[in-house]
């Protein structure tokens, strides 16, 4: 028998407050009648708490409490009843005098209990809020992935004039070559990782290349057209990322459809607002529909390589760097051939705050977030979210270089922006569930 059973023997033989007999002793007769001698209360106690029951009674069932596996206090005499296989009522003399003086030991062991009840409901009430915090609407990943997205598109709208103001002292290979050499640096401990996934590996190569494509055609056409035009020609990505995306059997919805044809619109009126098209024109619209390509294809690279997103963003990196250094190769070795000191000259005279603002900013940071965001954000969004980098590069370019365009360009604009706002709050943030 347990000491669960004692106290439960103990407790049920307490005397009432209003004197009356215990419960227990009432509900058996031959208990309490007579009490006449404690040696039946002496034996039943001590045999408790040594081992069977005298007179061919079994041992007690002990009490358990179900939350805390622990042995509780029975409350009534239909508890101390259930709890014993045989009832033998001769034996069953039980002395109130020596049940009363075990109640300071009952109460404490109440306590003892009660307390520990409370502490653990305590902790247990603590615990699922702290280790399972409920984010709130506007912490939803696809809301992160909308401002993230939101964030790069005025990064990329600052990097066409940075790319203006760099190209006067620099070639479009080396300025390629040094800022995606600066973008892989961040992301050389992951890139020594995923060069030793074979499967990761590929796929960056890929995507690497789609990106290789697209950022040499922007340079090439920065060189031929304004800052303001080539940041609004690229976003032909608004209209190339859904074309792909319904060729490969997804439904678009026909919100993301209309939005793309007012953002194209918008485009159109800007790029015929002052000089007349050109090559460098159709030289960043190529160039958009690579990235439409990369969007897309980076879309499926993420799930497959969830874990390991930044392993996929640093062998892309490290891609584009190796890429564009072959590019430039000839360049640097014409350069190295003049001597040492003509080859630290060139290298002095390089922009290299705008090539670090390129590097890191342009580059590193706004790849890691697409890369990122498209976890949560569908692909045609992201495109169109990226026709406000147009506005930012109009913004910049108005600001640093004086570029200006005329009131079809301020319509244009507007229509770029309610496009825009509009896709992003009518329900589309999330990927669809893949069936």
């Amino acid at each position: 028998m347990t000491y669960g059973n004692t106290i439960a023997a103990e407790q049920l033989l307490r005397p009432t407050s209003s004197g009356q007999q215990p419960s227990a002793c009432r509900s058996v007769a031959p208990c309490v009648r007579n009490q006449q001698s404690s040696r039946g209360g002496t034996r039943l106690l001590n045999a408790a708490r040594a081992g069977p029951l005298p007179g061919g009674l079994r041992r007690l069932r002990p009490f358990k409490n179900e939350k805390l596996q622990r042995p509780r206090v029975a409350q009534s005499s239909v508890d101390l009843l259930d709890s014993l296989d045989v009832l033998d009522d001769e034996t069953l003399e039980l002395s109130l005098a020596e049940a009363d003086s075990a109640v300071p030991e009952v109460l404490a062991s109440v306590d003892a209990v009660e307390a520990l009840e409370a502490a653990l409901a305590a902790r247990s009430a603590q615990e699922p809020e702290l280790a399972q915090p409920t984010p709130t609407g506007l912490l939803s990943r696809a809301v992160q992935g909308m401002i993230l997205l939101n964030i790069s598109a005025a990064l990329f709208g600052s990097n066409q004039v940075v790319i203006k103001l760099a190209e006067a002292d620099v070639s479009v290979g080396a300025l390629n070559a040094l800022r995606f050499g600066i973008a892989a640096l961040c992301f050389l401990p992951a890139a020594s990782r995923g060069l030793r996934m074979p499967q990761l590996r590929g796929t960056a190569l890929e995507l690497g290349m789609w990106l290789f494509g697209g950022y040499t055609l922007q340079a090439m056409g920065l060189e031929l057209t304004t800052a303001s035009r080539g940041a609004f020609t690229g976003t032909f990505t608004v209209l190339a990322v859904p074309i792909l995306v319904g060729l490969s059997g997804r439904k678009i919805p026909w919100t993301t459809w209309a939005a793309a044809a007012g953002a194209l619109t918008g485009v159109g009126l800007l790029t015929t607002s002052g000089a007349d098209p050109n090559v460098g024109d159709a030289l960043c619209i190529a160039s958009a529909a690579l990235f439409g390509v990369h969007k897309w294809r980076s879309e499926t690279a993420t799930a497959a390589h969830n874990e390991s997103t930044n392993e996929l963003i640093a062998v892309q990196l490290l891609v584009l760097a190796c890429a564009s250094a072959l590019l430039c190769a000839p360049e640097f070795l014409q350069q190295a051939s003049q001597g040492p000191e003509h080859l630290l000259a060139a290298a002095g005279s390089l922009p290299w705050p705008a090539l670090a603002f390129m590097g890191l900013a342009t580059t590193a940071f706004t790849l890691s977030v697409e890369m990122h965001a498209l976890k949560a954000v569908s692909s045609p969004l992201a495109a169109l979210i990226y026709t406000a980098e147009p506005l930012w590069g109009a913004l910049f370019a108005w600001v640093l270089l004086g570029e200006r365009w005329g009131p079809t360009g301020w319509a244009g604009a507007a229509l770029i922006i309610a496009s825009t706002l509009a896709a992003q709050f009518a329900g589309g943030a999330e990927k669809p569930k893949e069936a």
